[in-house]
């Protein structure tokens, strides 16, 4: 740690990550964890209850954020219900309905390991990190000071204030929606518009592409001729303070 997910490395398709959450092995670490998932589904549930079975020390308190047409179904709610059960006060969760479809809740999660030390793993992709994470979502995973995990604890305390009970009625009464079937022609109109945007031969600017070292992860940018060109942080006097190094423990090629 530091790092940021999914990594250039996977997000072009030269490598992939050997777990299905990209921060598995700072997970499992910890003692303790808190804070808010958003649209889980039972990918998220069954690694929570792999969490706690794993070590009989292990606490969670989670505000699951939920919205309209979220892929949280009933079942999910009831799977949770039904984790509590088995592990006793060392789960507890609370329920944040959003207010829209278009509301989302940040996805943050507090990592406490045995030693006091605090990591944090924060970003937009949904379900836990189980989510398809697009190259635009950056979801980043560190060590936090002292002030920073406060500042956190703090903010999730009044979170878990507003946020509902999950109760057995709760959780039976969720409603199934589901997006309505949208308009070919609306459809047909955004996809050539996202063409235009992503058609770099089009623009004006010259060609530039990326090149990622399948070694290191470094992105370099080169222009038609294959030739290096300055990258937008190269350009505003950020450059790496240190070569980059690969976390090839949790990648795969």
């Amino acid at each position: 740690m530091p790092f940021v997910w999914p990594e250039p490395l996977v997000s072009s398709g030269i490598s992939r990550y050997e777990t299905a959450l990209p921060f598995e092995v700072v997970a499992r670490t910890a003692l303790s964890m808190f804070g808010v998932v958003s649209a889980i589904d039972a990918s998220a549930v069954n690694w929570m209850e792999g969490y706690l079975a794993d070590n009989t020390e292990t606490k969670l308190r989670l505000v699951i954020s939920i919205h309209p047409t979220c892929r949280t179904s009933e079942s999910d709610l009831q799977d949770l219900l039904r984790l509590v059960e088995r592990h006793g006060d060392r789960a507890a969760f609370k329920v944040f309905p959003e207010a829209s479809l278009l509301d989302r809740s940040s996805n943050l999660l507090c990592l406490c390991g045995a030693d006091g030390d605090a990591a944090m793993s924060v970003g937009p992709t949904e379900n836990m990190g189980f989510a398809p994470a697009s190259p635009s979502q950056a979801n980043l995973v560190s060590v936090v000071t002292a002030a920073t995990f406060e500042a956190c604890r703090n903010w999730f305390n009044y979170l878990w204030s507003v946020a509902g009970p999950l109760r057995p009625d709760v959780a039976s009464s969720m409603p199934n929606l589901v997006l309505p079937e949208g308009d070919e022609e609306a459809d047909r109109l955004w996809q050539d518009y996202r063409r235009r945007c992503l058609a770099h031969e089009s623009a004006t600017e010259p060609l530039v592409r990326a090149v990622v070292d399948p070694e290191s992860g470094e992105v370099v940018l080169v222009n038609q001729n294959n030739e290096v060109v300055p990258s937008p942080t190269d350009a505003i006097g950020n450059r790496p303070a240190n070569p980059p190094c690969p976390w090839s423990t949790d990648l795969t090629r």
